[in-house]
């Protein structure tokens, strides 16, 4: 998240600066914003995710990539991912579809198909099958709530904080 400080002023510039920065050192209320984000996010993807035997579904999760991003997926997992700015990259998490080891209990195979359901796939009669970008629109429609939580949040941590 930029935040670029456009004045100079008797030192308004240098507090705000350094109010910022207390601010991303103080990871707690922020992984708080970032948790509920991620779980309104996993719960939107199970909402779209098209549902026969219920297996793709028991496969949606957030997962946490850390610093490197280094998802370390499989080909057969459909990944989206969101990367915070520098100063919070330690959250940086994913949100996957597909599993190896659940079955499907109507073709008896492994969930290795999320990939396909999620962008589409070209049927054994040559005929393009549309996908239902369940992962990508989960995250989509929730951008405009993450800057919500995000402005409450920067509001909340300058409450007190005013200029001269």
């Amino acid at each position: 998240m930029p935040f670029v400080i456009f004045e100079d002023d008797l030192g308004t510039k240098k507090r705000t600066r350094k109010a910022l920065d207390n601010m991303f050192r103080k990871r707690g209320p922020w992984k708080r914003v970032w948790d509920n984000f991620w779980k309104k996010v996993e719960s939107d993807a199970k909402a779209f995710c098209p549902v026969r035997t219920g297996a793709l579904w028991s496969t949606v999760k957030v997962i946490d990539i850390g610093e490197t991003g280094d998802i370390g997926a499989p080909e057969f997992q459909k990944i989206s991912v969101i990367m915070p700015a520098q100063d919070i990259q330690k959250d940086t998490r994913a949100i996957v579809a597909g599993d190896i080891s659940v079955i499907n209990p109507e073709s008896g195979k492994p969930v290795t198909y999320a990939q396909a359901v999620h962008d589409g796939y070209m049927s054994r009669t040559g005929t393009w099958v549309a996908g239902n970008p369940f992962l990508d629109m989960s995250i989509n429609i929730n951008l405009p709530y993450l800057n919500d939580l995000i402005d409450r949040y920067i509001d909340e941590e300058f409450r007190e904080f005013s200029r001269d």
